[in-house]
């Protein structure tokens, strides 16, 4: 049965990376799940797990790219938030845009044939869509959902009235 372990900070050095990767071993943790985007910026920590018997679980989102880099997405896929909310400089992409779930599934496929590659992979890979959503907080008030033009049709369509703006009762 894997143990696994999540978020491990690892050194960028050689010696640091094999003290890391036995002194988790030695734990009895055999299973790691880490943030990545592709193996590329992981592979000698990986390379490292893999000798030791540990094997990995990627945990990955929409944000990036297979090389780690931020992914850039034009304004009309970004989410919006309610009418009063502060402005944000970098909003990330809407979920509910086809457009954004098709690069994110192309993405996330080319990801998991790098880790099938890897022998330390286990099988498991875990796909978070709440790394999408960012709330935003200002002066004790938090804005969550998506105003887009289109969350804001499904919306209407799916409960028949306009999108709340406020968490006050109606």
């Amino acid at each position: 049965i894997p143990f696994g372990i999540y978020a491990v900070p690892y050194p960028a050095d050689e010696a640091g990376m094999d003290e890391t990767a036995a002194l988790i071993r030695e734990t009895g943790i055999d299973l790691l799940c880490m943030h990545m985007n592709g193996t590329q910026q992981d592979r000698a920590f990986l390379d490292r797990a893999a000798r030791l018997g540990l094997s990995f679980c990627p945990s990955s989102g929409m944000h990036c790219r297979e090389d780690g880099s931020a992914v850039e997405w034009p304004p009309e896929l970004r989410i919006e938030f309610a009418p009063g909310a502060p402005a944000v400089e970098k909003r990330p992409a809407c979920f509910n845009q086809p457009e954004v779930r098709r690069r994110a599934a192309d993405a996330f496929a080319s990801m998991v044939r790098q880790y099938q590659a890897h022998p330390a992979f286990s099988g498991l890979v875990y796909y978070g869509d709440d790394l999408f959503m960012h709330p935003q907080n200002t002066m004790g008030k938090a804005w969550i959902s998506c105003y887009c033009p289109r969350c804001r049709k499904d919306f209407k369509k799916r409960f028949g009235f306009d999108p709340p703006v406020t968490t006050e009762a109606r």
